[in-house]
């Protein structure tokens, strides 16, 4: 029971990465857009930071997960007591 639990659990995370890396790809696309559009002086530098504070919140989310979903994988092989 506690296994099944723990490999719905490591879905959970991998389709949570999935999403994360799409989230830092738009985000990415984002914060390019906004360095271009300061460049050009049509952004203020602080809207442009916004931006870049975005794309690095999500960054640091993923490696929150990829580290939950290492937790996840550890306590799947401890349960099953596979190595």
């Amino acid at each position: 029971m506690e296994a099944r639990q723990t490999s719905v659990e490591i879905d959970q995370w991998q389709r949570m990465m999935n999403d994360d890396d799409e989230l830092i790809s738009l985000r990415a696309n984002i914060r390019q857009a906004a360095e271009a559009k300061a460049a050009l002086g049509v952004m203020t530098v602080n809207d442009m930071l916004q931006e870049v504070t975005a794309e690095h919140a999500a960054r640091k989310a993923r490696a929150l997960h990829a580290i939950q979903y290492k937790n996840a994988v550890y306590n799947w092989k401890f349960i099953t007591h596979e190595d």
